[in-house]
């Protein structure tokens, strides 16, 4: 029976792809990893890891298992970590953005920085953050709106610019020498 594979997260650096698929293969969870090359530079295009992507998919049913895979190695790491850690020096608001686009950071970024707000003492509510969860991911399901208006412009200006190319064109030819 052949497994259906989505993308479960994409990384820019090998070593944090490597990091989940040692989790995977610890334990025994099937995986595969496809490696994309994006925006390449053609000055830097030898080898150049930046231009990599690599994207570690497993099974949709085990999404939820991963995720509290990667939720229970996160909370062994949380308490070691060195106090000079980037996330210390936000403030806040700039921590409680991370709560509510969770999407945009990794799992230990997100759990630090819930640990980070309760040791301020700022409340961090489970219930609260988990509808701020699901109105992200509302949000994140809705379409792109129409470019319809920008695409008509496109089209009107490429042609405006064609024109008045042809009427310059025309004018230094048939009106050249009549000044």
């Amino acid at each position: 029976m052949s497994v259906n594979f989505l993308t479960f997260q994409q990384f820019s650096d090998p070593a944090l792809a490597e990091s989940l698929v040692d989790l995977l293969i610890e334990n025994k969870i099937a995986y595969e990893v496809e490696e994309e090359l994006v925006a390449i530079n053609p000055l830097t295009a030898i080898n150049n890891e930046l231009t990599k992507v690599y994207h570690v998919r497993i099974s949709a049913d085990d999404f939820t298992r991963v995720n509290q895979l990667l939720k229970e190695r996160d909370d062994q790491y949380i308490n070691d970590v060195e106090k000079n850690y980037y996330l210390f020096d936000f403030t806040n608001d700039e921590l409680t953005e991370i709560l509510e686009k969770e999407d945009e950071w990794s799992s230990f970024d997100h759990e630090l920085a819930k640990k980070i707000l309760t040791e301020r003492g700022v409340d961090v509510n489970i219930i609260k953050l988990s509808a701020i969860s699901e109105s992200r991911l509302n949000e994140l399901r809705q379409p792109d709106p129409s470019q319809t208006f920008w695409i008509y412009a496109g089209y009107f200006f490429a042609l405006l610019g064609g024109l008045l190319i042809i009427w310059v064109i025309l004018k230094s030819v048939f009106f050249n020498g009549q000044n």
